[in-house]
């Protein structure tokens, strides 16, 4: 079996595959998965519903979360939707999760085309957040930012995803809102507004982002976010892979933009010479 330095270097060299297989590989003994029970037996939604967030859950440890990670954004990448199954099995064993991880998972899930899981998961997550503000007033402020980051991409990445979205519905949903910040309503409300069709203009080609545009846009050379940012507005780049990982491949995507695999791979050939020299 792999260790976890060989398949970060395998992912950094954009050995994807010998990524995606090593990771699972890892995971499945490490975990004591049976995929083929899970396949046989279990679905997704199934699988789902029972990964939740923790608002006092432990660090994970740093070699189960830099594998995930791995597995994770190797099957964004190669678009093996076939491996959805293990990874929430994975999840799911593990669960509670830390609340940035689960804000990742959303994000995945949304990047690839599973929305009504993702606002199945941030709705449970929203409630969550609201509990625990209820239960401890001295972390308001913490679980409000954490909040906010899950109410955006549910926003930009699920309620976005779908073409027939009602812009004005959503608006009333965010003002009334008693947990968002004026500051955050006046965001998401700018985004709303960003891509409203004027109701005399021609039908046109949507800007609004398609659920079915997954794939991956290769990172500017710079140093990822730190580990409590989640960064999920539709105009920056999202990183779905842990940050274990991110900090040595400096991966992230944008989920609406399309890049050819051989941009992907020069990408990370670039990333690496400037991360080990």
């Amino acid at each position: 079996m792999a260790s976890v330095a060989e398949l970060q270097d395998a992912f950094v060299a954009g050995d994807l595959q010998t990524a995606l297989d090593g990771s699972r590989a890892w995971l499945t003994a490490s975990l004591h998965l049976n995929p083929d029970l899970v396949a046989a037996s279990s679905s997704l939604n199934l699988l789902c519903a029972d990964i939740n967030v923790g608002l006092d859950a432990p660090p994970m440890d740093e070699d189960l979360e830099a594998t995930i990670a791995i597995f994770m954004q190797s099957i964004f990448e190669l678009n093996t939707a076939n491996e959805l199954l293990s990874l929430a099995d994975v999840l799911r064993i593990t669960s509670p999760i830390p609340c940035e991880l689960g804000l990742i998972w959303a994000s995945f899930l949304a990047a690839m085309s599973e929305t009504a899981e993702a606002n199945t998961f941030l709705t449970r997550t929203l409630e969550t957040l609201r509990a625990g503000m209820q239960a401890d007033p001295s972390r308001v402020e913490e679980l409000t930012a954490l909040y906010e980051t899950a109410y955006e991409i549910l926003v930009s990445k699920v309620f976005l995803a779908n073409a027939s979205c009602d812009a004005r519905t959503i608006l009333r949903q965010i003002d009334a809102d008693k947990v968002l910040r004026s500051s955050a309503k006046a965001s998401l409300g700018e985004l709303l507004e960003s891509i409203e069709v004027p109701a005399a203009a021609p039908v046109a080609t949507s800007t609004t982002p398609s659920k079915t545009n997954n794939a991956p846009r290769p990172l500017p050379g710079r140093t990822p976010a730190a580990s409590h940012s989640v960064l999920t507005d539709t105009s920056t780049q999202i990183m779905i892979g842990a940050v274990a990982v991110a900090a040595v491949c400096a991966i992230k995507y944008r989920s609406q933009l399309q890049a050819s695999a051989y941009d992907v791979l020069q990408a990370l050939g670039d990333i690496k010479g400037m991360l080990l020299g």
